[in-house]
């Protein structure tokens, strides 16, 4: 294979899966899936599973393009069940190769990359936000460090509102958010990928930083003639509340009581020998009667 400092972004290659055989050899799984990533500073990070190969395997990887050659570092992540190699790219076309070695066989497995296939860039780091009444406008731009291309038509991104994802379409670096509740936070990140006008690859950026706005109002806004009759009431109530349970001559002042008799008369009406009893039997007694006759002369 011969690799070439500059190719157009149009050519593409083929994979190429190569086994190469020991004495010893036994092919027990072909079903190997790499996967390479390559991120904007030209750092290759490549991994594939190892849950249905053999456990006792030792991994090694290597890079080559032209006469180069570069020992790759790859370490065994337990949790994940997988192998993950790192190293250092500066072509635009690599070949990976793969040893697995056991103690009574081995085998390599070699894959040609282009980088424009494998490139995930960088999120944009430029947003901006503004709120016009119930709508926000969010506008951001790509990262400079995303060097494959100025062409905004390379570029492809998904907008994430809290929980909520949007899918953009192609070129559109703005979106307008309607019916914005103004007593919410909302949590805003875009992330970016290639259009397939400027390359094959599949990857997404990572989400940019959080940037959060709102609220941009009160939730429990009090309505200004509210206060101000409150302020004017309730003084009153108060200072009324006061004197009810200040002053106790006022409560008889307010309501007077009946008046009563005098000393003297009370005096009278309580000393019980003015109280006469009047007994209802009958008296039976003699009537004399007189009759005066008056004589007169002849």
């Amino acid at each position: 294979m011969i690799c070439k400092e500059r190719l157009p972004r149009v050519a593409r290659f083929p994979f190429i899966l190569v086994l190469i055989l020991t004495p010893s050899f036994t092919f027990a799984n072909d079903t190997v899936n790499f996967t390479c990533i390559m991120n904007m500073k030209n750092h290759l990070r490549c991994f594939w599973s190892i849950t249905n190969l053999n456990k006792n395997a030792v991994y090694s990887a290597d890079i080559t393009c032209q006469n180069s050659h570069q020992i790759l570092s790859c370490s065994q992540i337990v949790e994940k069940d997988a192998v993950e190699c790192n190293g250092h790219v500066t072509q635009e076309d690599f070949i990976l190769k793969v040893n697995i070695s056991l103690p009574t066989l081995s085998y390599r497995i070699r894959k040609t990359f282009h980088t424009g296939d494998i490139v995930k860039p960088e999120p944009p780091d430029n947003i901006m936000i503004s709120n016009n009444l119930t709508k926000l406008e969010i506008n951001w731009t790509h990262s400079e460090e995303n060097r494959f291309s100025e062409n905004p038509i390379c570029y492809k991104y998904e907008l994430k509102i809290n929980d909520e994802v949007v899918t953009l379409p192609d070129v559109q670096s703005s979106y307008i958010k309607q019916d914005v509740d103004v007593t919410r936070t909302y949590a805003i990140q875009v992330r970016v990928k290639q259009t397939m006008a400027c390359g094959n690859s599949i990857y997404w950026s990572d989400w940019s930083s959080v940037r959060k706005v709102g609220p941009f109002e009160n939730k429990y806004r009090v309505n200004p003639w509210a206060i101000t009759v409150i302020a004017l009431v309730l003084p009153m109530l108060l200072l009324a509340v006061l004197l009810l349970c200040k002053c106790q001559r006022l409560p008889k002042k307010l309501f007077p009581p009946i008046p009563g008799p005098s000393v003297n008369v009370q005096n009278l009406l309580d000393k019980d020998n003015y109280i006469q009893d009047l007994s209802s039997r009958c008296v039976h007694h003699d009537t004399e009667v007189v009759h005066t006759v008056e004589e007169r002369n002849a």
